[in-house]
């Protein structure tokens, strides 16, 4: 069931007129961006005057692409951090209990223990570099199409 919208809208047909695109196109993109097509006071398809704003300018894809990257990044880096520690805590216990078997004390274990966790996280590190957030690039559809209005007008 399709609602009537309550707010001020743009028709579909108006946004996808604005960015040359066709009506399927923006419902398409409208719905990959989790907007609301609902119905004007006329019964056509349209969407909220906000919505239509971002969806012509471009900015509400830029933002889903790049909360997409961002949440990506932060996966990778956690998952980055998780192995390098993982990496740490391994050479750490080995060789804390290789320096407890050949006798060594508790606290002379550990100061080699240590000394190797910093020699193999620096390995770690240098074998695999810690994950770099990048800006996704910014040319979405409506991004094109707003670019095809505008060398058109000219």
């Amino acid at each position: 069931m399709t609602a009537f919208i309550e707010e001020p809208t743009v028709t579909v047909a108006e946004v996808a007129k604005r960015v040359g695109g066709t009506v399927d196109e923006v419902k398409a993109e409208a719905t990959a961006l989790a907007m609301f097509i609902g119905l004007d006071w006329g019964h056509r398809e349209a969407v909220s005057c906000r919505e239509a704003f971002v969806l012509v300018d471009g900015s509400a894809r830029r933002n889903q692409d790049h909360d997409v990257a961002f949440r990506a990044h932060m996966a990778a880096l956690d998952r980055w951090q998780q192995e390098r520690e993982a990496v740490r805590r391994r050479v750490w216990q080995e060789a804390s209990d290789d320096a407890v078997r050949r006798g060594f004390g508790a606290p002379v274990a550990a100061d080699k223990g240590h000394a190797a966790a910093r020699e193999a996280v620096a390995r770690f590190e240098a074998a695999t570099p810690e994950p770099v957030f990048a800006e996704p690039a910014s040319d979405s559809r409506v991004q094109g199409w707003l670019k095809r209005v505008k060398a058109g007008a000219r």
